[in-house]
């Protein structure tokens, strides 16, 4: 997968580098000065290279006594200017330790300032790579090379410490103790990716390379450009290989007993190849600004591995499928970013394939902070734990998954549709098989609307296994969302739900529930002043309308199969309810009191006779009331404007979640049939 640098390298560059360089000089042609100053009596010359050589390139002036300074500057394939900052970057020669395939474009220039107030600019020169197509392995460390069979000891470099080894069979490539520090790259990270490690090779078809980890390995890159909100890779490495299968890239691997960290970068581990992780990882984000974590096409945490990922956007972007092995623990803190132009869209895990996890830990927390949003007036729109973009599912055995997530109160809306787990193809979904876990728990205020699970196919929880959704947020609340069904056998699912403005919400929808309670296990769920449970019919109803209670009411939907009972409300019953779809009401099969038959019940208990209760159930928490009476609820006009001032954006971020029909948005109040229904939000 070709770099955005290395499209604009292969573009045609004579004219207008010609051109730009005119304006930067004041239209003073290269190499020409003023009447008095420095005067340049040697231009720097091109040099033919064979990468991964270095390149020297010299200027010399009549009368250097009076120079001030020397700034040498690159200039890409169209034109645009970067100053070097290199170490002898400011100085009459330019010392480029090592070169990359495709800088044949790259004009170099030098800038010189004299103490007569004059700037003159040397003709520019270029380093003319003769190999560009040739396939050669090349282990980059920041600005110094490594080909098969070198050693470099970094403190020979200014980088730091440390010894790295690249073996002459070009796969094994160790690091003993490395503490590199990236201080002064020689291009930004449009020119150079190499701004910490980079592995390159074209050779697709070699299964695996692997680094080896001695010792606590740490590479450090600080760089970052806050006017293009950029920053370099920390470790990178490049194949050619991003279009093919997964099958079909190389993987790689790294292990060691060591432990290795990755601090700063735009990307900490950018790769289009696999990437299998071996041993102990930790990356640490540069400060308070945009970085993202690990982007691969499959992904595998072996088994006992510890991953620890401190980001600010997505920590794990695959192109393929994430495996998380026996006793593995993968931890994520990811604090939401402000992109610099439009709303955010981002998700910690951004997964193309599927999310397999066997006898693992997986914890999730989010931050989405308003005053990152609010002076810009945006908006952290998306924000999601695990988004299933492709066509693949998640899959839990004997593991656990924690996703909690977390809103900073600020003056106004600055969040639209946050959640824990998402699937956008049309047949993502979730299953929890011998004793697994899902817990996502989130107060959100000054979001609009919140998700716990949000899948268009099924969610299978089974026996010993276990969902838990406590959700609150100032908007529409869903807690489980399976389009396709949910289906719970002998396991448990646990939902809490409210909006902390009084706004609509819902516990459990799915397009059928299957309940099979024979040995244990139960369903709860609480909306505050919502519907608990819901099992979508199928049809809709054009004319607004809906049923209500409806005695001796079959159902079809919402089956309480084995020993399964309605244990609260008592002697209730299930009847289809009118629920807002698209301009008309969707009839669901949902639970009644016999005794208050003017509106579903808010909270549902489905168990079997002599089971406990559901583990794990809430005992409270920040429900409205709760609010109201402690001096921490909104006022609902307080909020109001905002959320009109968002709702078209919100329209926008709802519609291409694939395509997807909106979901229902709230229970028509009515004394026994429902009154017409509003239009409600798309999930």
């Amino acid at each position: 997968m070709e770099s955005t640098a290395r499209k604009w390298m292969a573009a045609p560059i004579a004219a207008l580098f010609a051109l730009v360089l005119a304006a930067a000089v004041g239209l003073v042609a290269p190499g020409s000065a003023y009447a008095a100053g420095a005067s340049i009596t040697q231009q720097p010359q091109d040099v033919e290279v064979v990468y991964p050589a270095g390149a020297t390139f010299l200027v010399e002036v009549d009368n250097p006594d009076i120079v001030l300074s020397y700034q040498w500057m690159a200039y890409d394939s169209v034109g645009k200017p970067f100053i070097l900052d290199g170490t002898s970057a400011s100085t009459d020669t330019l010392i480029i330790p090592s070169t990359e395939r495709t800088w044949s474009d790259l004009r170099f220039v030098c800038v010189i300032e004299d103490n007569q107030g004059h700037t003159t600019y040397t003709e520019p020169a270029r380093a003319i790579i003769t190999n560009e197509e040739e396939n050669k392995p090349v282990l980059y460390v920041g600005e110094f090379a490594l080909e098969p069979g070198d050693t470099l000891n970094l403190e020979d470099t200014p980088l730091g410490s440390g010894i790295v080894e690249y073996d002459a069979n070009g796969v094994d490539i160790t690091l003993t103790a490395v503490d590199a520090n990236v201080k002064y790259p020689v291009f930004d990270s449009t020119l150079s990716p190499s701004m910490g490690l980079m592995f390159e090779s074209q050779d697709e078809w070699q299964p695996e390379y692997r680094f080896h980890i001695n010792g606590t390995c740490t590479i450090v890159n600080p760089y970052f450009d806050l006017s293009r909100n950029a920053a370099g890779v920390v470790f990178n490495s490049w194949f050619r290989c991003g279009d093919l299968e997964s099958a079909e890239k190389p993987t790689i691997v790294l292990e060691g007993d060591g432990a290795l960290m990755l601090v700063g970068g735009g990307n900490q581990y950018y790769s289009d190849a696999n990437l299998k992780v071996d041993v102990d990882l930790k990356t640490i984000s540069n400060a308070a600004v945009f970085c993202d974590g690990l982007r691969a096409g499959d992904i595998e945490i072996t088994d006992g591995t510890r991953v620890q990922l401190g980001v600010n956007g997505t920590a794990i972007h695959t192109e393929g499928d994430l495996r998380v092995g026996q006793g593995a623990k993968l931890e994520i803190v990811s604090y939401g970013p402000h992109v610099s132009q439009g709303p955010t869209t981002k998700n910690i895990m951004f997964i193309v394939g599927s999310v397999y996890a066997k006898g693992a830990d997986i914890d999730i927390r989010m931050v989405g902070d308003a005053s990152q949003y609010r002076v810009y007036n945006s908006y952290l729109a998306v924000w999601y734990g695990i988004d299933l973009v492709g066509e693949g599912s998640l899959y839990l055995d004997n593991s656990r998954l924690s996703i909690a997530i977390e809103s900073q109160r600020g003056i106004d809306t600055f969040g639209i549709n946050w959640g824990g787990i998402s699937g956008e193809g049309e047949t993502n979904s979730v299953s929890l098989v011998n004793g697994s876990m899902v817990v996502v728990s989130g107060n959100l205020p000054n979001v609009m609307m919140a998700n716990g699970i949000y899948v268009p196919g099924t969610l299978t929880v089974d026996e010993n296994s276990s969902v838990q959704v406590d959700l609150h947020a100032d908007g529409e609340v869903f807690g489980i969302v399976a389009e396709s069904g949910l289906e719970v056998n002998d396991g448990s699912v646990t939902v809490q739900v409210g909006s902390l403005v009084d706004g609509k919400c819902y516990g459990i929808i799915a397009g059928g529930i299957t309940l099979n309670l024979e040995k244990g296990g139960s369903v709860y769920s609480l909306a505050e002043g919502g519907l608990a449970i819901g099992a979508d019919t199928g049809v809709v109803v054009t004319d607004g309308s809906g049923s209500g209670w409806v005695p001796d009411y079959k159902a079809e939907k919402l089956i309480l199969g084995g020993k399964a009972t309605i244990a609260n409300p008592e002697k209730s019953g299930i009847s289809p309810w009118g629920v807002p779809y698209m301009g008309n009401a969707k009839l669901v099969e949902t639970v009644f009191d016999a005794g208050d038959t003017a509106k579903p019940a808010e909270e549902v208990l489905i168990t079997s006779p002599g089971a406990p209760v559901a583990s794990g159930q809430p005992s409270g928490g920040d429900t409205p009331a709760d609010d109201k009476a402690s001096g921490k609820g909104v006022n609902a006009g307080l909020v109001g404007w905002a959320f009109a001032a968002v709702a078209a954006i919100a329209a926008v971020f709802f519609a291409v979640r694939s395509g997807r029909k909106p979901e229902p948005a709230a229970a028509p109040k009515a004394d026994v049939k429902p009154a017409d229904p509003t239009e409600g939000d798309e999930d």
